[in-house]
C-alpha cells in the first residue's frame, strides 16, 4: 500500500457507486445488468476528458482521478466538479424494463478534492467513499463533496 503523499498535482477523485444496480439483475437478469454497467461507462466518458482517469471497480461502481490546471482556484475547481457531478447524476440516470417490472439506476457519488481532502490515494479514497456513503444513506440520487478538511 502506498501511503506516499501525491506531489505537484491537484486532482478530485470521484466514486461513482450505481442505485437499484442489485435490483436490475435480480428482476430483469444479468443481461440487463450488463447493459445497465455498460450504458453508464459509456455515459460517464462522455463527461471527462481524455486527461482525467476513468475505470470501473467493484461490480457496480466506478472511479475517476480528475487532474487539474495548478493555475485553476479553489472556487474554479469547485464549480467544476459540482457540474461534473451533476452532469454525471443526470445522464446515468435511466429506467430499464421488461414486460412486468421496471428498475431505476441513478448514482450515488462521493468526491474527495486534493490536497483540501486527503494527501494521499488512501486518504482521497477513504474520504470519498465516505462522502459516497452519506448520499447512499440520505436517499441516494446525488452528491458530496467530502468535508474533511
Amino acid at each position: 500500500m502506498n501511503t506516499q503523499p501525491i506531489k505537484n498535482c491537484r486532482c478530485a477523485l470521484i466514486i461513482i457507486d450505481l442505485d437499484n444496480f442489485k435490483d436490475v439483475n435480480d428482476k430483469l437478469g444479468h443481461m440487463t445488468g450488463d447493459l445497465s454497467i455498460k450504458d453508464a461507462a459509456k455515459k460517464i466518458s462522455l463527461i471527462f476528458s481524455d486527461k482525467d482517469y476513468l475505470g470501473r471497480f467493484g461490480g457496480d461502481e466506478f472511479c475517476i482521478l480528475m487532474r487539474f490546471n495548478e493555475n485553476l482556484t479553489e472556487e474554479n475547481i469547485l464549480k467544476i466538479v459540482n457540474i461534473k457531478a451533476g452532469d454525471l447524476s443526470h445522464s446515468i440516470k435511466e429506467e430499464y424494463a421488461d414486460e412486468e417490472q421496471k428498475v431505476c439506476i441513478s448514482a450515488s457519488i462521493g468526491i474527495a478534492l486534493y490536497p483540501k481532502n486527503g494527501d494521499t490515494y488512501e486518504s482521497l479514497f477513504k474520504n470519498a467513499d465516505d462522502a459516497l456513503y452519506h448520499v447512499k444513506q440520505h436517499g441516494k440520487d446525488g452528491f458530496k463533496i467530502s468535508d474533511i478538511l
